[in-house]
């Protein structure tokens, strides 16, 4: 990828050290309708305008314009509980076994091999990004207005061609008892 591309996206893996125990209060990520399995870029922006604030892009790629996610929230809980002296202790975290060679611990793909986060680039790059239900109700709603709009418009128009119909049948026969009354004369 590099080589056919030096100046697409680059790369920074860094080591994370978790530390021998848990932490006693952990902040977790909440936020309806996201997988993060389908993504590999979230980008974090801070905002002036209204409302102010960190507005989370979800790019899927980084080299991808992404959507901004909706209804997000952050939350902080204590999860360990105290002991019978009521002091709260740390807890390890849990280890896991395995058999056989652990795929974090194999040498990464070298530059140009096509591995599963490739393919899924590849597949995900060109498509457009879904659009958040949020938008979908909106357009609905816009659609509702813009049928109600021409609705009252067509109202409209039907009381001012009946409102001419009037005035021209009004005119008609006054001007016909004008003459009449003329020729009586």
């Amino acid at each position: 990828m590099v080589n056919s591309d030096p100046q697409g996206p680059k790369f920074h893996i860094q080591k994370f050290d978790p530390g021998e125990t848990r932490p006693v209060r952990r902040t977790f990520f909440q936020c309806p309708n996201f997988l993060i399995t389908r993504t590999y870029c979230l980008k974090a922006t801070h905002r002036q305008a209204h409302p102010p604030g960190i507005q989370i892009t979800n790019s899927v790629f980084s080299d991808a314009v992404g959507e901004p996610l909706r209804h997000w929230t952050v939350e902080e809980r204590g999860v360990a509980e105290p002991d019978e002296h009521g002091e709260i202790v740390s807890i390890a975290w849990r280890r896991g076994f395995w058999t056989g060679e652990r795929s974090w611990e194999s040498p990464g793909p070298e530059p140009g091999d096509i591995n599963e986060l490739v393919r899924r680039h590849m597949a995900q790059k060109n498509l457009p990004p879904q659009l958040p239900v949020i938008l979908q109700k909106d357009e609905r709603v816009l659609v509702a207005r813009a049928a109600a709009r021409l609705e009252k418009a067509g109202a409209k128009k039907r009381r001012q061609t009946e409102a001419l119909r009037e005035s021209s049948s009004s005119d008609t026969s006054s001007s016909s008892s004008s003459t009449s009354s003329e020729a009586d004369a």
